[in-house]
């Protein structure tokens, strides 16, 4: 440890109010509910280290002792004990070799670098004792080109009300300090008190129970890793020259030490859609969403969660947690979304808008997404100064002279095709307030955009040069530097106005709505990719005798929720319209068109969800497909359409029939395709001749002509021969043809021993002649022919 002497201390003392704390924070660090001392104004750690001095000895797989010779004691590991949940670091009068008194200390096995440092502890009475917590690395190689040292408490025991914080760069040399301070304390050998060390690539900052006392800029010498030492020593410092034997043997006490590594951060972006947002034409539509999303540590994968941040109806994701989704909208209008990405605690969250047949939203707002504009006043009575960096700006009448508002907005993300449906100026007064009445507000056309400058408003020499005053439009003192008139060129016409108010209000919304003017210039201004250049004026507070203003928040204002804002609606950013179409009636085996488009596409594709069996597409990649489904059932399709700014789908559930049977192609040949009651069931008889259709069908007749039986009967020496027409079609239907007997006309009827064949040379292309022969039996017997349908 850098060891100084007290002329090197800083004078300069903060005066800690005393606090007693008599025990430790309740913790298990193994559990990980250890938290910095309570108000310590740190944030995003969590434990990564720590012993609290709970065993019964020291824990040798987290500790070195320190054993050197430095000044006037050696420091030895006996002096080291654990007992009743503290770490005594004991200090003796004893001679070992040239040294009359040892001391100890210990120093962590760990190394660790940025993060949160914290030690509850107590120093021991007397005089001639330097005790210390502080980071440094330990048997630091020769080969390392950096070396620091982080002292959190270096405490002379003789001055027991104080204590030195100090920062050091040991390499590369020259040895430097940054930041030494002595801290002024109650006494830190009469109780216990909290020290902390807040270590990052930028800052190091000092605690004393919970309160900062030193920072330091660590951005000016390089880092390297630390190791956590525990010390007392006796040393000459402080200004004693001798050890007060007489408080010997002593110790200094430690309640506990803790490492607190800085938690994992997240980063999200939003992909796709870009972050100007998207328009979809229908709620049919899903919307394919892309985010990445990475962490500050390689080892801890963030976790992704889609939710809808705002919007008029529901957002439906297909995977919440999934960085591709599809999403699908409820209702018309206008929603954003959110991507948020957690990592070890942290979350940070990125949002885009998305218009659902209806216009996109632009927020122009000071710090809103990165986005900066121009937002100040000018004032008649003091012409010269510039209040570009003022955290207000005000409005109205003063030493009976005008102030005017200037603002001037860059249109950033409206997109070049986009169509301006509306826009409103949204201001707030400030919460100091006004005086009086203000009257009515004007807003016109800026004719210039203006420079805002850096000056604060309190004086003429303020930010002189720099920005936009009553008589100057950019600072400057001639040519085109300088306004046409003293007040800022500007046309007379009003786009918007604000009602009057009473000036003393405390944020007060000031709003200028959206009209047909100012929708125009924001138009105008889009199309011409220039600022919105504006002014805002009271016309009747200007012409009054009184003293009247209004104080609004600025752009520079710490209260960003009331920052000026400039909100624009508009049509524009159109994703692809894919329109499925409806092929109609689909017959399964049949080719069939998918009357399918897209507009605003740059490329299509057909994909099946669902289904029966795979559906087989001619060119998936075209709108009008062409498609057969094998079987019969119920299908889903999506059509997918991409662009430049996203994707889309929408499905279409499609049914798919069987294809009629000869049959029902045969009924609606002859009754045409609309079913009769009475006449073209499959039963009915519409022409009386004793046949049914499905026998017409099954034999070739005329159901609507009345016409003899296809059949005939005659008997043989050995046989019965039964000779039919059959229907070529009634074959394909798989309609049954069965002759059989019966020699009593009752439940009798057989078919055994009938044989049926056609008769060759019959077939007239639609149905063909054939012959049954039946047993004769013994006397007389009856024959049928019967013609049944079966099931499909």
């Amino acid at each position: 440890m850098q060891l100084h002497l007290p002329a090197l201390v800083s004078s300069a003392a903060l005066l800690l109010s005393g606090v007693s704390l008599l025990r430790a924070q309740e913790i298990d660090p193994a559990t990980g509910n250890a938290q910095p001392f309570a108000g310590t104004p740190v944030s995003n750690y969590k434990i990564g280290w720590s012993d609290e001095f709970e065993a019964s000895a020291l824990d040798q797989t987290k500790w070195n002792y320190r054993t050197d010779t430095r000044y006037w004691s050696l420091q030895r590991a006996a002096n080291v004990r654990v007992a009743g949940g503290l770490l005594h670091l004991d200090l003796k009068k004893e001679t070992f070799g040239t040294t009359s008194y040892t001391g100890g200390g210990v120093i962590s096995k760990a190394l660790f670098r940025y993060g949160y440092y914290e030690a509850r502890m107590k120093v021991p009475p007397g005089s001639g004792w330097h005790t210390s917590f502080w980071m440094m690395k330990y048997n630091r190689p020769a080969t390392d080109t950096v070396a620091i040292e982080l002292d959190a408490i270096e405490n002379d025991s003789v001055t027991p009300l104080k204590y030195g914080v100090n920062t050091h760069r040991h390499l590369p040399t020259p040895h430097l300090t940054y930041g030494s301070k002595s801290v002024t304390t109650p006494s830190l050998s009469s109780s216990f008190h909290v020290f902390g060390c807040e270590f990052t690539p930028t800052l190091i900052r000092y605690f004393c129970d919970g309160a900062v006392v030193q920072t330091v800029d660590a951005s000016q010498f390089p880092h390297n890793d630390l190791n956590v030492w525990l010390t007392s020593i006796a040393a000459p410092l402080g200004g004693t020259t001798s050890v007060d034997d007489t408080k010997l043997p002593a110790s200094a006490q430690f309640d506990y030490v803790r490492y607190f590594a800085p938690r994992a951060t997240a980063s999200v972006n939003i992909t796709s859609p870009g972050s100007a947002g998207v328009t979809l034409a229908s709620v049919e539509h899903s919307l394919k969403l892309t985010a990445s999303a990475s962490s500050s540590d390689p080892a801890l994968s963030p976790l992704i969660v889609w939710s809808k941040f705002s919007g008029p109806g529901d957002a439906v994701f297909s995977d919440p947690s999934s960085p591709a989704p599809n999403v699908r909208f409820s209702s018309a209008g206008s929603y954003v979304l959110q991507c948020t990405a957690t990592v070890d605690g942290n979350s940070t969250t990125a949002r885009v808008p998305v218009a659902v047949n209806a216009p996109l939203t632009a927020l122009y707002r000071e710090s809103f997404d990165g986005y900066n504009h121009v937002a100040t006043f000018i004032r008649g009575d003091s012409v010269a100064w510039n209040s570009g960096e003022r955290d207000q700006m005000i409005v109205g009448r003063w030493n009976s002279q005008p102030l005017r508002l200037l603002f001037s907005f860059d249109l950033t993300g409206i997109p070049a095709d986009a169509a301006i449906e509306g826009a409103t100026l949204e201001l707030w007064t400030e919460t100091g307030g006004g005086t009086g009445t203000i009257g009515d507000l004007q807003l016109h056309r800026l004719l210039a955009a203006p420079v805002e400058g850096t000056g604060t408003g309190s004086s003429s020499t303020d930010g002189a040069g720099t920005g936009t005053t009553w008589n100057s439009r950019t600072g400057g003192t001639t040519g085109t530097s300088l306004w046409s008139s003293p007040g800022a060129d500007f046309e007379s016409t009003t786009l918007s106005s604000c009602p009057g108010f009473d000036a003393t209000l405390k944020l007060h919304p000031v709003t200028f709505p959206g009209t047909p003017a100012f929708t125009a210039l924001v138009e105008s201004a889009r199309a011409s990719a220039t600022p919105l250049n504006l002014l805002v004026r009271s016309t009747s507070t200007e012409a009054g005798s009184s003293n009247f203003i209004s104080r609004l928040v600025s752009d520079d204002a710490a209260d960003v929720d009331h920052r000026p804002q400039l909100t624009v609606s508009y049509r524009g950013n159109h994703a692809p319209d894919p329109q499925p179409g409806s092929p109609g009636t689909v017959v399964a085996g049949t080719s069939v068109s998918l009357t399918g488009a897209a507009d605003r596409a740059d490329s299509v594709e057909w994909s099946q969800l669902s289904g029966p069996a795979p559906a087989t597409f001619q060119n998936a990649r075209v709108a009008a497909a062409d498609v057969v489904f094998p079987v019969p059932g119920v299908y889903g399709l999506q059509l997918t359409a991409r662009n430049s700014l996203a994707e889309t789908s929408a499905l279409r559930t499609i049914t798919v029939v069987a294809p009629p049977t000869a049959l029902e192609q045969w009924s609606t040949r002859m009754f045409g395709a609309v079913a009769i009651a009475g006449t073209s069931g499959l039963l009915d008889d519409p022409d009386h001749d004793g046949q049914v259709n499905l026998l017409e069908f099954a034999t070739g007749g005329a159901p609507l002509a009345s016409d003899a039986a296809a059949a005939s009967l005659t008997e043989s020496s050995t046989a019965l021969e039964f000779t039919y027409r059959r229907s070529h079609e009634a074959d394909a239907d798989g309609i049954e043809f069965r002759v059989e007997w019966s020699d009593t006309l009752g439940n009798d009827w057989s078919s055994s021993g009938v044989v049926q064949s056609e008769i060759p040379g019959t077939d007239n292309g639609v149905a063909s002649q054939w012959k049954a022969l039946l047993p004769k039996g013994s006397g007389r017997r009856f024959v049928r022919l019967r013609v049944s349908q079966t099931s499909p």
